[in-house]
Parts: structure tokens; sequence; C-alpha cells
């Protein structure tokens, strides 16, 4: 029988990460729910990757992704969110955007939560990829802020409005992720970063020069982010502060997986694109979508970005000749 208390507080992860012997008394979650987790994770019908012939492709040989790791982002603020599986989830997926696309991405982990409503015992691993991959894809912090430090719980796993919902569709649509298990051995794990970040579940931590050692019960969902293969050394990008961390050689590592994004291919129906085009069409939005606005083109359709879009339009007011550019002495002239 467990005694302990559980006390989700940041003062109890960092004292603990201090004094071990404390775990003896208190025990806390990252938002990893372990249980649910290992009953899943040996389900005979788990999804296994190599079965769907996806096959990953090597990225980083020197197994090293810190170049191409997001700004940190801390997973507790007014509020402790529980929600490690999609903070170190997000960051290997947007590390593998700015790697394979050179595109910056912030996704909102706050979209996600709400999404699959996330639990005050966190989640699991595999439910958190598959919010992404197959049910409600990603939606740009830009629209949908964590705002982490002015947080409440029922705001935190509140359903995002309909529009939202619909770019996270969206997102879905256009991109494809998939997830395969790698052996969890030190040589398993670092030939898995040469293909994206591992993510993975792991125990209770506790630093001791300059280490992080297991202790206590697993409780947090993290990223490998870089190895040394020649010592064997792994780090962590952790959604803690600090966000990189040395982990032991002996430090328990849960179910490694490595993760594949992929553009989609899309077909276009050219023939019904020129019809529109012959009515004289150049543009069209998605008025009952996301509202993602498309150039016809005679190869497709041309996703406009949001910055693309006002330049177009601000060039035809000019052309119309209800728009132009002014001086800052006119400018000044306007105001009293």
């Amino acid at each position: 029988m467990n005694y302990r208390l559980k006390i989700n507080k940041n003062w109890v992860r960092l004292n603990t990460e201090k004094y071990p012997i404390l775990h003896n008394l208190f025990y806390w979650s990252d938002g990893l729910n372990f249980e649910e987790t290992e009953k899943e994770e040996q389900r005979p019908d788990k999804h296994i990757l190599g079965d769907a012939n996806i096959q990953p492709v090597v990225l980083q040989e020197n197994m090293d992704w810190s170049e191409f790791w997001p700004e940190d982002e801390r997973q507790s603020g007014s509020i402790e969110t529980m929600s490690c599986t999609l903070f170190n989830l997000f960051n290997p997926i947007e590390a593998l955007a700015k790697r394979q696309f050179g595109e910056v991405w912030n996704k909102s982990e706050h979209f996600n939560a709400g999404m699959i409503k996330m639990t005050r015992n966190g989640y699991i691993l595999s439910g958190a990829i598959d919010s992404v991959r197959k049910k409600h894809g990603m939606v740009d912090e830009s629209i949908y802020p964590n705002d982490i430090d002015n947080m409440t719980w029922a705001k935190w796993i509140r359903t995002p409005e309909y529009e939202t919902v619909q770019r996270g569709l969206y997102w879905l649509s256009k991109y494809d992720v998939f997830y395969k298990e790698i052996p969890n051995t030190r040589a398993g794990i670092l030939n898995g970063l040469t293909f994206s970040p591992v993510f993975f579940g792991g125990y209770a931590w506790f630093l001791k020069n300059g280490l992080y050692y297991s202790f206590s019960t697993p409780n947090h969902a993290c990223a490998i982010k870089k190895g040394i293969k020649d010592t064997g050394q792994l780090f962590a990008g952790d959604s803690y502060a600090p966000f990189e961390k040395e982990l032991a050689p002996d430090y328990k590592i849960y179910w490694p997986k490595i993760i594949i994004l992929r553009k989609k291919e899309i077909e276009y129906n050219q023939n019904e694109i020129d019809a529109l085009r012959k009515r004289g069409l150049k543009f069209i939005i998605r008025a009952l979508g996301s509202g993602e606005i498309y150039e016809l083109t005679d190869t497709g359709l041309k996703y406009l970005t949001a910055e693309q879009a006002r330049d177009i339009g601000l060039r035809t007011l000019e052309e119309a000749g209800k728009f132009i550019g002014i001086s800052e002495e006119l400018y000044n002239k306007l105001i009293v």
C-alpha cells in the first residue's frame, strides 16, 4: 500500500529532486498516467509503425537536434497543467518541422489539452500522439494561446471554439504523423535519434553531480534531444527548468518512440479549378472551414498565408486607386 501523500505542486517536485529521501513521504506527477500507459503499451494490438510500411529517414546522423529545438516552454504556471505528454511531444514535432521544412512552428498544447479533456492524473503517451495524428491535429499558439501564467484548470480543459477545431482538422488534412517504437537500450535510442528526437515515459528524477537519476515512481513524459555516440550520453529536452537535462547512465526510460512527420500529397481536380478560373476568379476562401485563402493556378491550389493574402488585398486596392503609401511627413500632417 502506498502511504505517501500525492501533491502536484512545484515545491514538491523541486525538493524531491534535491532531497530524494522526501520521496518516502511525497509523490507527484507531471502528467504521465503511468498505470494507464502501461496497460495501453501492453496491448497486443497496439500501433506498430512498421506494420504500415512507413520507414523513417535518417535526418541527423550526429544525433543532435539542438539547433532545431523550439523555444523552451513551461507546462506549469498559474496551474500545473498535467500536460507533459503534450509539451514533450510537441517539441519533437516542431523540431522535425524546422529540420525538414525549414518552418518554425509554435503549436498550442492548450488546444489539444481541451480536445482530449486532460485529467488531473495526466494522460497516456499513445493518446497524446493520436490526438495529433488521428483526431484533432494542431493549431498555432498565436490562435489558441497557452497563457500559462494566467490559466485556470477549467479554462485549460475547455473545448475550443468551432473555428479553432476546424483549424486543427485542416492541419490534419495537410500532415501525417506516425510513430515507431525503438529498442529500449542506449544503442537503440542513439540510433533512434538519427531519425527524430525520442519521445518516452520516465521516472521522477533527482540531480546529483550534474546528472539526473531515476527515483521513486514513473510520472513524466519527456523527449531526448541529443545523444553522444562515443559516450552514450543522453540529454532530455524538458518542460521544466532546467529545460535541458543530462540523464544518468542508469536513468530508467520506458516505451521510447521516434516520430515521423510528413506533408500529405494532395491531388487536385484541375478541371473544377479551371472552371472557376474561366469565371474570372483568382482566389477563393473556405468561408465555412478555417478561413484559408487559396490562389487558383493551372497546377492546383496555392495556399496563401495571412501576410500574402493581405499583400494581395492591398495591391488590389492600390491598382484601383484606393490605397497609397505615404511619407512620415504626410502622416504627421494627419495627426492633430
